[in-house]
């Protein structure tokens, strides 16, 4: 992927009720809480406490470089797919090109679903237009929640399980992996899912914080697994429900970065760890 050269600034857990929260005081023991801040922490500060929600009218920008692009798209990506679109997020995203620099990214399917959103911008205007923003939380809305079913449903389960039951052995082994590093799906006294895409995409987000050098190897192997022998084979076809049933390019462009990047970082994950001596 080419590298992006400019910053990119994006929101800070405080601008939205997101999906985890950890388990300190609640089912985590002091070994697994202390492998969670080793994780998801720089210096002092804590692990982000998330909780699923739509606020955004807190957002702030905060800067990050290219050395940093995982946590840069792991953060848009969750709040893409977990919480319907606000402008705060979408304008630092264009006001930083994003897309723009995306776009040129040697993956086909990151250029190709950057060209998407471009080309959705350029007919659209959710920034200042009311109707245009009412739309695109429709399409969300639509395509995840849906009024009987979502047109492209979230969980890893309704397309990895037999008869595409929820709460099954899928949801089974996100939780196991949430509650290893001291996490929970903060939703779940809501009734959802632990393998909603959305809760996995803030799983990476929160464990992606510090450079991938300076990871450790436990943890980029269960990063690997996660998306190597879980996510990749499940969300190409989640992202043909999405192609087929949007009504904007917005979250065709989103749902295609979502799938390139995914497999890019299997790979830099690997790559880092056979640099380490080790195999993913």
């Amino acid at each position: 992927m080419k590298e992006l050269t400019q910053n990119i600034s994006v929101a800070p857990d405080a601008a939205i009720n997101a999906t985890l929260v950890t388990t300190q005081g609640a089912n985590a023991n002091a070994a697994s809480v202390a492998v969670a801040n080793k994780a998801c922490t720089s210096g002092s500060h804590d692990c982000t406490v998330l909780q699923t929600g739509t606020n955004c009218s807190n957002f702030a920008n905060t800067t990050t470089t290219s050395e940093n692009l995982r946590a840069v798209l792991y953060d848009v990506l969750r709040r893409f797919f977990y919480v319907e679109p606000c402008r705060d997020l979408l304008t630092a995203c264009r006001s930083n090109k994003l897309f723009v620099q995306l776009a040129e990214a040697n993956n086909f399917m990151i250029s190709h679903g950057a060209q998407l959103i471009e080309s959705y911008f350029a007919s659209n205007n959710p920034l200042k237009n009311d109707d245009d923003l009412k739309r695109l939380r429709w399409d969300f809305t639509q395509l995840f929640i849906g009024l009987n079913s979502p047109a492209a449903p979230p969980w890893a389960s309704f397309y990895l399980e037999k008869d595409r039951l929820l709460f099954s052995n899928t949801t089974l082994f996100i939780r196991t992996l949430l509650n290893k590093y001291g996490f929970i799906a903060g939703e779940r006294i809501n009734a959802q899912a632990d393998d909603h895409i959305g809760i996995e995409l803030d799983f990476l987000y929160q464990t992606s914080k510090r450079h991938i050098s300076e990871l450790d190897i436990a943890l980029l192997k269960d990063q690997a697994e996660l998306i190597g022998k879980h996510m990749l084979h499940f969300v190409p076809q989640f992202k043909n429900l999405v192609e087929k049933n949007a009504i904007t390019e917005f979250f065709s462009g989103a749902a295609n970065i979502l799938e390139g990047y995914l497999a890019v970082d299997h790979e830099v994950i690997n790559n880092e760890l056979k640099m380490r001596g080790d195999i993913a």
